[in-house]
């Protein structure tokens, strides 16, 4: 697990954004802001709990988590939720290998068990929502190996079966409806009346141009 220091204005108030599987900083580095400081978990091939001492120093902390991250947050944030302002989910689930409230059992298998770079390349396609979508948005794609993105999916279907940690207190979740990866439906059923209804594919970070206009979406539904 990779925590990286995205902004640091000094604040008092932390955004902690927990990646996608496979992705980076890159998706997000666009995103700006003078009030916060924005630190970015990302690379899940191990999970380690997130210390107090990185914590305790700020009055806020406001967790963004998406897709797997959202998994991976309530992992990893398990010993410090008295420490949590606040905790906003997108397009993903705390049950997110599932055929009720996540991606689909078969599904996940199956991309596990046939995973390429040509097979990650259509998979980073879906999420963008399409090919031209895709091409539009190179820029935010992770600069990662190939390999290591692997074996942190390998890694993660371990997780998922293994640990049994209850989630943390989420307040509200984007869900997506033409999200290609997490299914609206199960979305939807997992949040009940938290859920945020977008019709955005699985990225939705494009729209964006502060963590500000980001985390207004999760009062304003």
């Amino acid at each position: 697990m990779k925590i990286i220091d995205l902004q640091n204005n000094n604040s008092k108030s932390l955004i902690l954004f927990f990646n996608g599987w496979g992705f980076d900083e890159q998706c997000v580095k666009h995103l700006q802001t003078n009030v916060y400081d924005v630190k970015v978990v990302f690379d899940f091939s191990d999970i380690e709990p997130i210390s107090t001492s990185m914590l305790s120093s700020y009055k806020s902390v406001t967790v963004i988590a998406w897709s797997f991250g959202v998994r991976v947050a309530d992992i990893a944030l398990s010993n410090v939720t008295s420490l949590i302002t606040n905790a906003y989910a997108i397009n993903g689930t705390s049950n997110p290998v599932s055929d009720l409230y996540g991606i689909p059992q078969n599904i996940f298998i199956g991309t596990l068990n046939s995973l390429t770079e040509t097979s990650y390349r259509k998979f980073l396609e879906r999420i963008m929502g399409g090919t031209n979508r895709f091409e539009q948005n190179i820029s935010y794609l992770p600069n990662r190996i190939f390999s290591e993105q692997k074996q942190e999916l390998e890694s993660l279907h371990k997780h998922f079966n293994n640990n049994k940690t209850t989630p943390i207190h989420w307040n509200k979740a984007i869900c997506s409806s033409i999200d290609r990866i997490f299914p609206f439906a199960n979305q939807t059923r997992f949040w009940g009346n938290k859920a945020i209804e977008k019709a955005t594919p699985h990225f939705i970070f494009d729209n964006y141009y502060t963590w500000e206009d980001l985390i207004k979406e999760f009062s304003n539904d």
